[in-house]
């Protein structure tokens, strides 16, 4: 009894070790040793439930056997999940840890409001862009966002969206708008754009190497997610393929001209309602 409760224990402590690595350990005041820390918590536990699992499969002569209960399956079972992720963590280390840091930096350009009620965002685009936008609107109507951005965090870029969209917000691109801005331009319930405003295509990325398993891995997630927006935005398949064709390092541009073309978007300055 004593032996099943410690090897649950073991099991939960690991898993939720790897948890915080996945999700939480950028929160840390110092990132790399709460990684450090947390790799070290998911294997050291790893070795405890290994250790209580093969105690558990030895017989009288002290060869080890097949389980022999139910109960012996199901903690062996429980052992091979707990090797994925004490394996995985140790073998991405290193990815998972450039996603930490990148996660306490890319937190975006602010939004910001101009004396006529228009909004601008300049620079990049991350969770501390949603942000400013909740609160700027909060304090005062916002009837046009102009986006100049090469393109940014997709999640935050799809809540923007959405924000957008809700609120009956104009956007308006007038030069450059690239990758995760597209999101936004796109979700505008009116998007008004110059001929020669630039919208950039590519594969999305991820702060991972691409060189290793998990960040190509994520990095192809990141992909579909942001193909899959922009096909319920209306974006053509050929244009789809691009998005998908692309390299994270390449842009493939269409003008403002282009996209009104395909009827999402006008080419005229947008109106401002007082």
């Amino acid at each position: 009894m004593l032996r099943t409760l410690f090897a649950l224990i073991s099991f939960v402590a690991c898993t939720t070790a790897w948890v915080l690595i996945q999700n939480f350990s950028h929160l840390a005041s110092d990132v790399f040793w709460a990684h450090v820390g947390l790799t070290a918590a998911c294997c050291f536990f790893f070795l405890i439930s290994a250790s209580i699992v093969t105690a558990g499969l030895i017989d009288k002569n002290g060869k080890l056997t097949a389980p022999r209960s139910l109960n012996s399956l199901f903690f062996l079972m429980l052992l091979i999940a707990q090797s994925g992720f004490a394996f995985g963590t140790i073998f991405n280390f290193e990815a998972l840890l450039q996603l930490a840091r990148a996660a306490t930096v890319e937190e975006g350009n602010t939004i910001a409001i101009q004396e006529d009620g228009s909004a601008v965002l300049y620079g990049n685009i991350g969770p501390k862009t949603f942000q400013s936008l909740q609160t700027n609107l909060s304090n005062a109507p916002i009837h046009t966002l102009e986006l100049l951005s090469g393109g940014g965090d997709i999640d935050s870029a799809e809540k923007i969206g959405d924000f957008i969209k809700k609120s009956g917000i104009q956007v308006s691109v007038r030069s450059h708008c690239a990758s995760a801005c597209v999101l936004i331009a796109l979700s505008a319930p009116e998007l008004y754009v110059s001929s020669e405003a630039q919208f950039g295509f590519h594969q999305a990325s991820t702060a991972a190497s691409p060189d290793s398993q998990l960040g190509s891995f994520y990095g192809k997630v990141a992909t579909e997610e942001f193909v899959a927006r922009l096909k319920t935005l209306g974006i053509p398949e050929s244009l789809l393929h691009k998005a998908r064709t692309t390299p994270p390092e390449q842009m493939h541009y269409i003008s403002g001209k282009e996209l009104a073309r395909i009827g999402l978007a006008r080419v005229h300055p947008p109106k401002h309602s007082d």
